[in-house]
């Protein structure tokens, strides 16, 4: 049972969304995530934050809301940073709050080089000739990630590559049959160049429809 202190006119008929609780310098992890397919282009940031006394959010479960986010402006008042509806967090459970696109942190992705080999054929005896069935497409991949920012910062990177693929390549980790994720910590002012190859088994050359890791 939730309990809001005060009083409240609210007409008959009408509904009206009342203020719960405010936290102030609650803890946070700060974290960045490129998920093109999920979020757009550029990297989008993350709070994230536990429901708990230690991290200074609370005792208490939280029901479904509306949470907004402050930042100290420095100048004696608030600048507002986002607002996200959540679904109930229960005690020391962690709520995530997409705060938007932080231009002090940018990405870039390069194909550095393509290649295909690996051909396979098929005698087409009304032709005449061979046909090729299937191939291997190779693709050398270069990942940079700049921190514009006075602090350091965690990116995590998300991709899909649907089809038979097989990536070469440390740091990654599979989180489903077509989806992979590498992640990194960057200093402030500082870079990552990541860089990895996969390569595609296509036609008659693709086996099964999965991402594997040499």
């Amino acid at each position: 049972i939730y309990t809001v202190e005060g009083y409240q006119t609210v007409p008959n008929g009408w509904s009206k969304r009342l203020s719960s609780f405010r936290a102030r310098n609650a803890l946070f992890e700060v974290v960045y995530r490129m998920r093109e397919y999920q979020y757009g282009p550029r990297p989008v940031r993350f709070f994230i934050l536990k429901n708990d006394a230690e991290h200074k959010l609370g005792t208490t479960p939280l029901p479904d809301g509306l949470v907004r986010v402050f930042r100290d402006s420095g100048r004696d008042g608030l600048s507002f940073l986002g607002s996200q509806t959540i679904a109930y967090v229960p005690i020391k459970d962690s709520m995530e709050l997409n705060v938007g696109t932080d231009d002090n942190v940018v990405r870039e992705i390069k194909a550095m080089a393509v290649s295909r080999s690996n051909f396979s054929y098929r005698y087409d005896r009304h032709r005449g000739m061979e046909l090729v069935t299937g191939w291997d497409g190779k693709r050398i991949i270069r990942d940079e990630m700049r921190n514009y920012s006075a602090r350091p910062i965690r990116m995590e990177i998300r991709r899909i590559l649907p089809g038979d693929v097989e990536i070469d390549a440390e740091s990654v980790e599979l989180i489903d049959y077509r989806t992979f994720q590498y992640a990194f910590d960057i200093e402030p002012r500082g870079k990552i160049d990541f860089q990895y190859s996969y390569v595609e088994h296509l036609g008659s050359n693709a086996k099964q429809n999965e991402i594997r890791l040499r």
